[in-house]
């Protein structure tokens, strides 16, 4: 199931970037969760979603591809943002530089939605 990335007011500027409309989504399948941002590609398996939830996003913090402490995030609008924490870091290059990460941030046309949709692929936590 695809969920597009919510892109605000600098719709223009991100899109000269490569962040336009059929290159800022997200795919939700059983076996990969799928990030698209213009150039970047993120694939997460759903075994590595430790949780997942609705957040706030300051207008300090930017927008666009953001690289922070042990975090990523793929913004094109400050509301609809969704956190999800990873169980690993994972690695990928920002500007050729090598950049760890286990918090990724998306911003979201629909957050609900596509909350409902991971929680279905995600696996269940078996009682101890």
């Amino acid at each position: 199931m695809r969920f597009p990335i919510r892109l605000g007011t600098w719709r223009p500027l991100l899109a000269i970037l490569g962040a336009r409309k059929g290159r800022a989504f997200v795919d939700v399948e059983p076996e990969k969760i799928t990030f698209r941002f213009g150039g970047h590609l993120v694939e997460v398996p759903p075994s590595q979603i430790l949780a997942a939830e609705k957040t706030t996003w300051a207008w300090w913090a930017g927008i666009g591809w953001r690289v922070g402490r042990d975090s990523f995030a793929m913004i094109g609008a400050l509301d609809g943002v969704v956190r999800l924490d990873l169980a690993s870091d994972r690695s990928m290059k920002v500007v050729g530089i090598s950049h760890r990460y286990d918090r990724l941030y998306v911003s979201l046309e629909d957050p609900k939605a596509f909350l409902d949709a991971l929680e279905a692929v995600l696996p269940t936590k078996k009682e101890e």
